[in-house]
């Protein structure tokens, strides 16, 4: 696992990129056409990171953030 400070920059990083999406439509449209660009600019942060599992985790990590900021709901 790298460290906690470099995979909260990574998922920022795609948030960031998914704060184009205004509506959740749209969102789910940049999940299915993002997955090489998110990975992308994860691995870019992390440059060690090998594996899969942990590259899917820090992605849904930032859908789930933007998803809430688009439509609320509980912690």
């Amino acid at each position: 696992m790298p460290p906690d400070h470099l995979a909260q920059a990574a998922i920022h990083a795609v948030l960031s990129r998914l704060r184009r999406c205004r509506e959740p439509r749209t969102l789910f449209a940049a999940y299915d056409e993002g997955v090489l660009a998110d990975f992308a600019l994860i691995v870019s942060l992390l440059p060690a990171t090998r594996s899969a599992h942990l590259l899917w985790r820090l992605r849904e990590a930032a859908f789930h953030l933007r998803w809430r900021e688009l439509v609320g709901g509980p912690d």
